[in-house]
């Protein structure tokens, strides 16, 4: 049971390395399905286990890379420096 957890974990983490990476590269309306499970290496029908839409996976990686921040800020860090520097790498990552 732990390695299929294990593994759903993993099948999902490269869905939303793929999917990140295709976001960044070439935006989200310009992304399809089909490329994001072309560069993870899986099949379509994998696509639809772990998430419902393109939507779906786009709020996973934004909720992945917000975490990502979270734990990178440093406490004693000046706020107002920490939050600019977020916001800035929100705005490029929309662009």
């Amino acid at each position: 049971m732990a390695k299929q957890l294990e593994r759903r974990h993993n099948t999902k983490a490269q869905l939303l390395r793929a999917a990140g990476q295709l976001f960044d590269q070439q935006g989200f309306d310009d992304t399809t399905i089909d490329q994001i499970v072309a560069l993870a290496d899986l099949a379509k029908g994998t696509f639809y286990q772990h998430f419902q839409n393109k939507v779906a996976v786009l709020l996973a990686v934004m909720r992945q890379r917000q975490a990502e921040q979270n734990s990178a800020w440093v406490p004693d860090e000046d706020p107002r420096r920490a939050l600019e520097a977020y916001l800035q790498a929100m705005c490029l990552w929309f662009q």
